[in-house]
């Protein structure tokens, strides 16, 4: 379990950094569970995924920003 969150550690590190590998890792860990949470609150699937896109835009845009 502490070599998992070290590695999550290191690859938002390298996110924050502007590894584009690292924003691909996090993208593909998440996506599936963002996604079924959206399907949770609508069945707009164009809401749903549009609005997970716009998420991760403003991650990637802003990441150096965040903790």
């Amino acid at each position: 379990m502490h070599s998992t969150k070290n590695n999550a550690d290191v690859t938002w590190q390298a996110f924050k950094n502007g590894s584009r590998e690292a924003f691909e890792i996090i993208y593909k860990e998440y996506i599936g569970d963002l996604l079924n949470y959206g399907y949770k609150v609508t069945s707009d699937s164009r809401l749903i995924e549009d609005s997970a896109q716009d998420l991760f835009f403003e991650l990637w845009k802003n990441r150096s920003g965040l903790s």
